[in-house]
């Protein structure tokens, strides 16, 4: 039996072709399966789901309540010059700093 480099070469390439087809195809069977897990576990509690983005809702409509009427407060306040200037709430707004190191 003469067998040829290049034979020999075609049949280890088909068998590791072969290895790592099986290979992908364990990897996607298990993705489909985590993907169906959470696509059940998401069906499942879509209403409490649901539930708790309302709630996040609430939460931050009364924050916004709380700083807006902590701001009128300190506003009244201001008016007695009791507390002056020292404290405000900002809302919603990214307070930037800037810091210069003095040499």
């Amino acid at each position: 039996m003469n067998a040829l480099g290049w034979q020999i070469g075609a049949i280890l390439f088909g068998g590791s072709f072969f290895v790592i087809a099986v290979y992908i195809a364990k990897i996607l069977n298990t993705a489909n399966k985590t993907v169906e897990m959470f696509r059940q576990t998401i069906d499942y509690n879509k209403r409490e789901i649901d539930e708790i983005i309302k709630s996040a809702t609430n939460i931050t409509k009364d924050t916004e309540e709380i700083i807006s009427k902590f701001n009128n407060l300190i506003g009244f306040l201001n008016i007695f010059n009791f507390l002056g200037d020292k404290v405000k709430i900002k809302s919603k707004k990214k307070v930037k700093t800037k810091n210069k190191i003095k040499k």
